[in-house]
Order: structure tokens, then C-alpha cells, then sequence
């Protein structure tokens, strides 16, 4: 599993750090490993939207169960409307990151 760190920069003025886990498997269609780390960061899994036989809304519950905080989905122009909500009062956050940007960032990730 490979895994990069980014900082985002949150509604107020302070940083908040990350830690983004590039999914095994990418498309994020089947149980995904526990999310877990030795800091305290926010975990995020990234998966592919494009790839695998799933909806974005069955990757999103795979990563949740993982007990990930949050996923973030390399959208294609063809998946963008196929994500369900959740529930209102989860606290699991969904991003759906452009196709280019999401490809560069599985490509630069440390092995």
C-alpha cells in the first residue's frame, strides 16, 4: 500500500495534515485494509472511480468499514452522479478529485 501525506488547508486559518492511503485494490470494490496510523492524522483512502464493477456510493461504504475518516474518488465525467449519501448525521467526508490531478498523485506516491 502505498501512502503520501498532504496538508489541507481547512475553513479556518489553521493547517490541518492528512494521510492519504492509495486503496489495494484501487477501484475500492472490495474490503479495503484497516485504516490506521501511528500519528493521529485523518486517514483517507484514494480508489479509482473509473475502475471496478461498483458504485462510488459501495466504494465509500468499503472505506468507511475500514474505519477510514474519509475517501477521496478519481472522478471520470461518466461516474460523477453516481454517489449516494450516506446518512446526515455521518461524519465520513466524500471528495471527488478530477481525473488528472487524482492520476498524478497515485503515480507520485511513495511504494
Amino acid at each position: 500500500m502505498s501512502a503520501a501525506s498532504l496538508s489541507n488547508q481547512m475553513h479556518s486559518s489553521k493547517k490541518q495534515i492528512i494521510k492519504i492511503i492509495v486503496a489495494d485494490p484501487i477501484d475500492g470494490c472490495s474490503a479495503l485494509q484497516q485504516a490506521t496510523t501511528k500519528e493521529s492524522f485523518p486517514v483517507f483512502y484514494l480508489v479509482h472511480g473509473r475502475e471496478g464493477s461498483c458504485t462510488y456510493t459501495k466504494k465509500a461504504h468499503n472505506a468507511r468499514k475500514s474505519l477510514a475518516n474519509g475517501i477521496i474518488i478519481i472522478d471520470s465525467e461518466k461516474g460523477i452522479n453516481n454517489l449516494g449519501l450516506l446518512s446526515s448525521k455521518d461524519y465520513f467526508q466524500v471528495f471527488l478529485l478530477p481525473e488528472k490531478e487524482g492520476d498524478y498523485i497515485v503515480t507520485s506516491a511513495p511504494s
